[in-house]
């Protein structure tokens, strides 16, 4: 009788050390089964992102597209409208230029046109700038970045388009000077970032 007591208890020990062996290789088995599930999860999340900014960017395209080919003719117009300074005079012709991001998703996109115009006036860049200040103010622009003061440029923007005026040479005698018209259109320049907060 006391043997048989003995003998159950060392079958039951053994039973439960084979036991605590088998769950412990299971755990082990389900913690590889779950790093290899969580690799290839983290995988398969990177190539969908990696399609799905590809898809979205070749969906945005034609929009892009006509959307630069409508802003051609406007920035052209648009340039012309907003006028020079009267007394100034053209130094130069006008430039056009389409440009794109240089890296990432968007490269080789063309969704940015610039145009660049230099004029020679007389008097002081004071005075251009209060006649510019009123001239867009009254046409709806805003200052770009209110808190920024910059002797060199002055930004303006009425999304997608963005207005800088560069003040480049000034001359003493007789009071001239000589600024530049910058004039962008960016197809991400969008409402929200106008004026800078």
């Amino acid at each position: 009788m006391v043997k048989s007591v003995e003998h159950f208890r060392a079958l039951r020990y053994q039973t439960i050390k084979r036991r605590a062996r088998l769950s412990e290789s299971k755990r082990e088995a389900a913690i590889k089964i779950n790093s290899s599930h969580f690799f290839i999860f983290i995988i398969l999340c990177g190539a969908g992102l990696i399609w799905g900014t590809h898809l979205y960017v070749k969906n945005q395209l034609p929009r892009i597209e006509e959307a630069r080919h409508d802003a051609l003719p406007r920035g052209r117009k648009l340039i012309a409208e907003l006028g020079t300074f009267p007394p100034a005079q053209k130094h130069g012709e006008l430039n056009e230029y389409e440009t794109s991001p240089g890296k990432g998703m968007w490269r080789g996109v063309k969704d940015r046109i610039v145009w660049e115009q230099e004029f020679q006036a007389p008097g002081t860049k004071d005075e251009m700038q209060r006649w510019y200040f009123t001239k867009l103010s009254e046409a709806g622009w805003l200052i770009w970045d209110p808190s920024a003061k910059s002797e060199l440029q002055t930004q303006w923007c009425m999304p997608p388009w963005l207005l800088t005026i560069q003040h480049n040479v000034v001359f003493d005698n007789p009071p001239s000077h000589r600024f530049v018209l910058v004039l962008e259109w960016m197809w991400r320049f969008t409402a929200d970032r106008c004026p800078l907060q």
